[in-house]
């Protein structure tokens, strides 16, 4: 996994709300979010993801709405690819139990880069 992808990996859901005194989106219901939403938040949230990694994104990846169902998949698949590299000696069941726990976080998360698929998910 380069480093950019392991910085999002990891600060995007703590940096995603860090930008000080601007204004929540004023959107209500989840149905008010389109692919114009998306890219605003996205023309935010990229410079600050970058300078965060110190790298950039070659190219700008593309903006999805994830489903909480989505966004769990993704972080126990990720948690997994980077739990085996970790504990390569680890027997696979403990691995996919590891794993398994990171669908937990899928709540609090606001923002995904997604590793595999290489799309921002919002």
């Amino acid at each position: 996994m380069s480093r950019c992808a392991a910085a999002v990996l990891l600060l995007l859901p703590l940096i995603a709300g860090c930008p000080k005194n601007r204004p929540p989106p004023a959107i209500t219901d989840a149905s008010e979010i389109d692919l114009d939403v998306l890219d605003r938040w996205m023309a935010e949230l990229i410079p600050i993801v970058e300078e965060a990694a110190g790298r950039t994104f070659d190219p700008i990846p593309p903006a999805r709405m994830g489903t909480s169902s989505e966004l769990e998949r993704i972080l126990e698949s990720e948690a997994r690819l980077i739990l085996k590299r970790m504990y390569k000696n680890s027997p696979d069941y403990v691995i996919d139990k590891m794993a398994e726990q990171s669908r937990g976080a899928a709540p609090s998360v606001v923002g995904k880069y997604g590793i595999e698929t290489k799309a921002m998910y919002l």
